[in-house]
């Protein structure tokens, strides 16, 4: 699926980080073989990375954190979490703001999937996130 991805005819309508957010949906369902995993998760993320529209960035991450949360390990976890982060810093503005539905949906599902809650919850990467909402949507979001 990777090699048919970056072979495919790129298009306004279609990029690749569109295209591996639809696999990576089906993966959060039907997970690559565990040898696997890494090496698909490296190719993907370089292209999320690269992304320079956070509109697009930012639906990939809510398709990759469930990924994450439910087959990979914590440290996945914060490195997409730093990622988003600093992408949500380096964004123009309003950027964040049009993308709040998107971060509230990341923290949801790492909250809903999480099995180390504490490790995620507490690290320095979900807090910078959870600093992104204004302070009465902080707590609308963690009720």
């Amino acid at each position: 699926m990777i090699q048919l991805v970056k072979e495919s005819e790129k298009s306004k309508w279609a990029s690749d980080v569109m295209a591996y957010t639809a696999l990576g949906k089906a993966l959060a369902t039907y997970p690559p073989a565990q040898k696997d995993r890494l090496p698909l998760l490296n190719v993907v993320w370089r292209a999320v990375k690269a992304e320079t529209d956070f509109n697009v960035y930012a639906r990939a991450c809510v398709v990759y954190v469930e990924l994450l949360v439910k087959h990979y390990s914590d440290r996945e976890v914060l490195i997409l979490l730093k990622d988003l982060v600093k992408h949500a810093n380096n964004s123009g503005d309003g950027a964040v703001g049009d993308n709040l539905e998107q971060l509230e949906s990341i923290i949801e599902i790492i909250v809903k999937h999480t099995s180390d809650f504490g490790a995620i919850v507490t690290s320095e990467h979900f807090m910078a996130l959870m600093d992104l909402f204004k302070s009465d949507k902080k707590t609308q979001v963690w009720s």
